[in-house]
């Protein structure tokens, strides 16, 4: 079955995030937090388990970074030359992209235009 939200506690109530609306997935030392148009919700998942059950719909960038598929735009450098940057539809700014998952965003990317 395929998930189609996120849920989270906040402030003692549950509250539920349609996967759609994730903009992307940020680790931060012990929690995880799903940024989207109304800012973040902080879960008690690691971004492991998220990526295993998203997996189709969401690429890891970084090894602290999760991003739906269907928001990739582009890849640029930033002011230095020395770190790749994700453009995402929807995101406030670039994200950084590890060196070891730049041919994985490149590929996908490149799927992503070639279906369009």
């Amino acid at each position: 079955m395929t998930r189609t939200t996120i849920t989270a506690l906040v402030r003692g109530k549950t509250v539920e995030l349609p996967v759609d609306q994730v903009i992307y997935f940020k680790a931060d030392c012990k929690y995880t937090a799903a940024v989207h148009q109304g800012g973040e919700l902080i879960l008690d998942e690691t971004l492991k388990s998220l990526e295993a059950d998203l997996s189709g719909r969401f690429l890891r960038i970084h090894r602290s970074t999760l991003v739906p598929l269907d928001r990739l735009v582009s890849i640029s450098r930033d002011k230095n030359g020395s770190e790749y940057l994700l453009t995402l539809a929807g995101a406030p700014k670039p994200l950084p992209i590890s060196r070891r998952k730049i041919s994985q965003v490149r590929q996908a990317i490149a799927k992503r235009r070639s279906a369009a």
